[in-house]
């Protein structure tokens, strides 16, 4: 290593200090629901609370929180994206979205979550825009450590895998039959930075969801999604803005929605959730052991080095299959994993997919599992924002379970 680039490295270890120092200061905004499971509602089991000052729905929340769409190219923001239209740059001229490389992503820059039972029934969730804010989670922004990234960059499509690599491109049809493993290879096979989704980065999304939206009803609120006939291609929804505000077909059961400047967000094809494995206690079925990568580095298809969240208690419902299934009614509320399922989930009377959490859950409770999210075009109602299957190995492959492309900017870096 030259002079020069030792002090360059020494800098930048001076430049990060300062900025935590700096950050450990800063308490942010403090957005928060509160969910009341006695409840059955979607919407009218929801409030708002803390720094809250709009109303849901309102595309307001994007600027708010500091969302916005762009197409990044080798770790670098090309252009920022009009999200109305995301065939256009922000300033009107034309966006290439269909050049392999040119990935088009969700923004979002760094922010924590957490969760809190008031009582019995009521979970308090937040978010706060503070950086580095004791007791909240920072896992989506973690790539070689926990809380080192900035920014994270989420595919706005379902992956398109071309050589030996995957990307968030429009005009493309989505990689299935694929396993998690193998979407994880393509994904880093893309350079520093770049990963599959983790169930971190969904757990994110969500809190977000129920923020801007407050409904459980995502099919109800943003659209049905495809959830009947076959895979489509990407780029259907480049029009539909935000949340689906411009779409004319919201009840289709064959039309791509878009929530959060996602598309197919639910629906279309099941996405693999990396850095979750769930493994049953030995002789107690009933009894499952969850546990979750801290970083995205830390991905890998055996837990190994995985923290414990922690054993959660599962109700039987299908002997045969030895499996925990139907419409959620609750949620365990750890937060680390703030919408995990357990037995408390099936024990509300009246759920359904217009009542409570509205999505269906499904934990095969034998064997070491991972999980998939949002539903496809096979799924029917059980698709939605809130649906989350810990059901498949990491080995396996289906013609209906793909993948998204993540990039995590660390902190301080080019």
């Amino acid at each position: 290593m030259t002079l020069n680039e030792i002090i360059k490295t020494f800098m930048q270890m001076v430049d990060k200090f300062y900025v935590r120092k700096k950050d450990a200061g800063n308490l942010g905004k403090h957005y928060s629901v509160i969910i009341d499971f006695s409840k059955s509602d979607p919407g009218g089991m929801i409030s708002y609370a803390d720094d809250v000052d709009r109303a849901p729905m309102s595309l307001d929340w994007f600027d708010i929180l500091g969302l916005k769409l762009c197409v990044l190219k080798d770790g670098k923001v090309l252009y920022y994206l009009n999200p109305d239209n995301v065939t256009k740059q922000i300033n009107g001229a034309a966006a290439d979205i269909t050049t392999l490389g040119n990935d088009v992503m969700l923004e979002v820059p760094r922010m924590g979550t957490n969760c809190m039972w008031l009582d019995g029934n009521r979970l308090k969730i937040t978010i706060t825009t503070a950086p580095n804010r004791s007791g909240y989670d920072y896992r989506a922004f973690s790539l070689h450590k926990y809380n080192d990234c900035d920014k994270i960059y989420i595919g706005r499509y379902h992956a398109f895998l071309s050589g030996d690599k995957i990307y968030s491109s429009s005009g493309k049809t989505p990689t299935v039959s694929q396993s998690l493993t193998q979407h994880r290879t393509y994904a880093t096979n893309r350079g520093t930075g770049y990963t599959d989704i983790g169930i971190c980065d969904n757990i994110l999304l969500q809190c977000i969801y129920l923020l801007i939206t407050k409904n459980f009803n995502s099919q109800a609120t943003i659209g049905q999604g495809i959830s009947t006939g076959n895979t489509h291609n990407t780029g259907e929804a480049n029009t539909f803005g935000w949340l689906n505000n411009h779409s004319t077909n919201k009840n289709s059961t064959t039309t791509a929605i878009c929530c959060l400047g996602i598309e197919n967000w639910w629906g279309n094809i099941w996405v693999w959730e990396d850095g979750i494995i769930k493994t049953p206690v030995s002789g107690n079925i009933s009894q499952q052991t969850i546990t979750m990568a801290q970083y995205a580095d830390q991905y890998n298809s055996n837990g190994s080095g995985y923290e414990n969240i922690g054993t959660f208690p599962y109700t039987l419902v299908d002997t045969v299959n030895n499996v925990q299934y139907g419409y959620q009614g609750r949620v365990a509320g750890v937060p680390k994993f703030i919408f995990l399922p357990n037995s408390s989930t099936v024990s509300a009377s009246g759920r359904s997919e217009s009542t409570y959490m509205c999505d269906k859950h499904l934990i095969d409770l034998s064997p070491v599992t991972i999980s998939h999210f949002g539903g496809s075009w096979l799924d029917g109602s059980n698709d939605g924002a809130f649906s989350r299957w810990l059901y498949r190995a990491p080995s396996t492959a289906y013609d209906n379970v793909g993948s998204r492309l993540v990039y995590k900017h660390v902190e301080g870096g080019a």
